[in-house]
Order: C-alpha cells, then structure tokens, then sequence
C-alpha cells in the first residue's frame, strides 16, 4: 500500500492503524452504507398561493379580448359585415330552377334500387356478339 491508500484508509476508519488489507476493502463499503440521505425538502413558503395567484391571472389573461389597435379591430369587424352582405346578397340574387331543385331532391327509390335499376340499364344497352357469318369485312 501507498502512503496516500495509508492516509485514506485512515481517515475512513476514524484515524485508527490501517486495518488489514481485507477489512480496508470493506471499510470504504461500511461507511457508504452508514450515509443517509438528507431530509426532503419541502415547499418554500408561499409556493402555493404562488401558483393559485398565477393561475387565476391566466384564467382572467384568457378571457380578456386581445390587446390590439382600434383600427384593427374595426377592420375586422368591416370585414365581417362585408362577408354578411355579400352572402345575403348572392344568396337572394341566385334564381334556383326546378330541374336544379329536383335533382337535389331526395329520390323516392332506395340506394340499392338505383344500383339493380343501373346495372339492367348497362346490361340491356350490351348487344350480343355477332355471329362469325354476319360479320362484314
């Protein structure tokens, strides 16, 4: 052993004669387990009405209307009626016919009648193929 291991060895036991070299190894081990951990620390005082404080403002923050010029705003709300205006208008200047209110119309035949009545239609509409003597060439 080195004259630092010898120094080391007795300071871990408490300034004692350097113990044997097995029970040096388990000296170090023997004083880790004897540490304990500290305390937990708790809150710092004021934490929680710290916390409830920030959380109302935020609540309020949210409700509030956002913080922006006078003129922005009446923009927007320029914008908004220009919107209105425009939508009544083309709404009521839009002349619907019949055939385009009948074709949105509900039909009266179901789903899958449409779908039999499509498929004889395509079907019917095939001819049959001709015969090798009829064709022309």
């Amino acid at each position: 052993m080195r004259d630092d291991e010898r120094a080391q060895v007795r300071r871990l036991t408490d300034g004692g004669e350097p113990p044997a070299a097995g029970a040096a190894e388990s000296a170090p081990a023997r004083i880790w387990r004897q540490l304990e951990l500290p305390p937990a620390a708790g809150a710092p005082p004021g934490f929680a009405a710290r916390v409830a404080a920030r959380a109302a403002a935020e609540r309020r923050a949210a409700f509030e209307l956002p913080l922006s010029p006078r003129w922005a705003r009446a923009a927007a709300a320029l914008a908004v009626a220009a919107g209105v205006v425009v939508g009544a208008s083309l709404g009521l200047l839009t002349a619907v016919d019949e055939e385009a209110a009948a074709a949105l119309a509900w039909s009266e035949a179901s789903l899958a009648e449409e779908l039999v009545a499509g498929l004889d239609a395509g079907l019917s509409s095939l001819a049959a193929p001709a015969a090798a003597d009829e064709v022309t060439p």
